[in-house]
């Protein structure tokens, strides 16, 4: 193959010859399903004896911009073992790295953002959390009914209550825990995945100290749970490392072959 003879810009060249190759990789990794295609030029040092290998810093990127063509100062062959340095020198470079989320086992595809892929994750954790947030409400509804039937026959057993005392007593317990299931009942619906805070609740609370103190545990208890449920799924969410795309077995195609002589 004829080769080209080229110099540097803004140099006057020399006698001693680089190697000047450029490089497609085709890059298909099955692990992660990556599928892409990445082009150099390199200026590498003239090496024939196939026992060496190309450094790091024997081996540099440019661009066909930063060389001009010249009379070849003397006649160069293309060595035997530039394939072999070609791919032991590829085979080295850091491949593209992705993001990869340990819980779910899945990759950021090419250009996606690093907030992006967390979406992405959490959309994948989607069933989960709510498969989780379902079997929360159905603990909740059944403590709340219960606790509800508990304080309504307190009422019913205390003695020293007039008749219309007790009924008013009743009544409000009703209306506050009807309110209670509206407010729970809003709380799963939404699930926006935002931490809940008592506030956002919305229980009024009976004026009965010991009655109040049931119900406000109960909501405390509700808070605690479900937010840990949504620390959780963020967590698993979060979960991610970076991995680099192995350039051990990318194809490559070498061409445009010529000497840059410094």
């Amino acid at each position: 193959m004829t080769l080209a003879h080229y110099r540097l810009l803004h140099t006057i060249g020399g006698d001693w010859p680089k190697l000047l190759f450029e490089v497609k990789l085709n890059i298909h990794d099955v692990r992660s399903g990556y599928e892409g295609s990445q082009g150099f030029v390199f200026l590498g040092e003239w090496m024939e004896d196939p026992k060496f290998r190309w450094a790091r810093d024997m081996v540099f990127e440019i661009d066909f911009d930063e060389v001009q063509r010249i009379d070849p100062p003397r006649i160069v062959s293309w060595p035997d073992n530039v394939e072999v340095l070609i791919k032991d020198y590829v085979s080295k470079l850091p491949g593209p790295q992705l993001w990869r989320n340990r819980e779910l086992g899945i990759y950021s595809k090419p250009q996606e953002s690093f907030e992006e892929f967390l979406d992405r994750c959490r959309e994948a954790l989607i069933e989960r959390r709510f498969e989780g947030m379902r079997n929360l409400r159905e603990i909740f509804y059944h403590r709340f009914f219960k606790l509800e039937r508990k304080l309504q026959k307190s009422l019913i057993e205390e003695e020293g209550l007039e008749v219309s005392q007790r009924l008013s007593l009743q009544t409000d317990l009703k209306r506050l825990f009807s309110m209670g299931r509206e407010s729970l009942s809003w709380i799963f619906l939404k699930d926006d995945f935002q931490l809940v805070t008592l506030e956002k609740l919305k229980w009024d609370f009976p004026k009965r100290p010991g009655f109040k103190e049931d119900l406000e545990a109960l909501a405390l208890q509700l808070v605690r749970e479900y937010n840990e449920i949504s620390r959780e799924f963020e967590g698993f969410a979060k979960d991610v490392e970076l991995y680099s795309v192995p350039m051990g077995a990318v194809k490559i195609e070498t061409f445009e072959r010529g000497v840059v002589w410094s």
